[in-house]
């Protein structure tokens, strides 16, 4: 099934978290680190950069992407230097992160991630062009439908000459605005931001996809550990979500065990998930960022707890564990 005006599609390229672990304990719910997909319209994001990234290059042949990143830590950025379209000079890759620690996500990835010693290529030396910002709660993306110069102008005024010549193509046309500013012309969805301080040591984004005509939304939110009573911000944030994305590394039995203690950790157990989701009306839950010692036999008996335990609270809640190379349509 194609995607067009009806339909969203979600994809999931890495659904672990931590390292990557290839293997033959996770070929059926996949080894690689975090890295979806939201196809939208003429629209292409990406929600982080983990080694899933890797074979989203692949498969998907654009010439224009956007990579929201909840936050720096190393399996949600590790594959961005194996993204091959980072090195072709016909692409434009548009780059969104939290600011932490007075640090950009520019200097992160000129300092640490294409850098020698760690890696042999720098930034500057990748081919595409980029446009790398820090993104806040007060602002929001909005997705736009533009066709020709006269859609250009009608948007981005006198700056529309330069906005054509940066971009490649208007497939994936955006720009930033503050969050309460009205709609834009050519505006077709909008891309929400919610800040989440329950993940060590500086908290993560959670990212909101809606869709203004069809009013469909996904929501993303990992690295989140629960609150008593549930997240009211989360909740309030994925309101009636048709996908809620949520954390789930742990069993019950691993968050609560008085041996190894992983409360702390920023991350959730798979009923906190389902209460969150419970809670917010979501339609469709999907838990992912699996812990690497959990096998496929591990994750598939949480799956099925959780479908249990959306059952018992009475939730309409679709429930399903996110398997790495498949998809979901909305």
């Amino acid at each position: 099934m194609l995607v067009n005006d009806i339909y969203m599609k979600l994809t999931f390229w890495g659904v672990r978290g931590s390292i990557p672990v290839p293997g033959e304990s996770t070929v059926k719910f996949g080894g690689n680190t975090s890295c979806y997909s939201i196809e939208t319209g003429k629209h292409f994001i990406i929600l982080d950069a983990g080694s899933g990234i890797r074979n989203l290059g692949k498969e998907i042949s654009r010439k224009v992407f956007i990579i929201f990143f909840s936050h720096l830590h190393h399996d949600h950025h590790q594959g961005l230097p194996f993204f091959k379209w980072m090195y072709s000079p016909d692409c434009l890759i548009n780059m969104y992160s939290p600011l932490r620690m007075n640090r950009s996500l520019s200097s992160i990835l000129k300092t640490e991630l294409f850098d020698s010693p760690m890696f042999p290529v720098l930034l500057n030396d990748t081919k595409s062009k980029k446009i790398i910002e820090e993104v806040s709660t007060t602002e929001s993306i909005r997705l736009l439908d533009i066709h020709t110069k006269k859609d250009l102008k009608a948007v981005f005024g006198k700056k529309w000459e330069e906005i054509n010549e940066i971009y490649p193509s208007l497939e994936n046309l955006h720009t930033k605005v503050h969050f309460s500013h009205p709609k834009l012309p050519k505006e077709t969805a909008v891309v929400d931001v919610c800040e989440n301080l329950s993940h060590p040591q500086n908290g993560t984004f959670f990212y909101k996809i809606t869709e203004h005509k069809t009013g469909k939304k996904i929501v993303y939110a990992t690295d989140t550990e629960p609150f008593k009573g549930g997240d009211f911000n989360l909740i309030k944030f994925s309101q009636g979500a048709d996908i809620l994305i949520h954390d789930s590394q742990f069993t019950e039995k691993q968050y609560y065990s008085r041996g190894f203690v992983v409360q702390g950790f920023g991350h959730s157990d798979y009923k906190s998930a389902v209460e969150v989701g419970f809670a917010a009306g979501v339609k469709n839950l999907v838990l992912t960022h699996f812990d690497p010692n959990n096998s496929d036999t591990v994750v598939e008996k949480m799956e099925k707890d959780a479908k249990a335990y959306a059952k018992e609270l009475g939730a309409k809640l679709n429930v399903i564990a996110a398997r790495e190379g498949t998809s979901l349509e909305i």
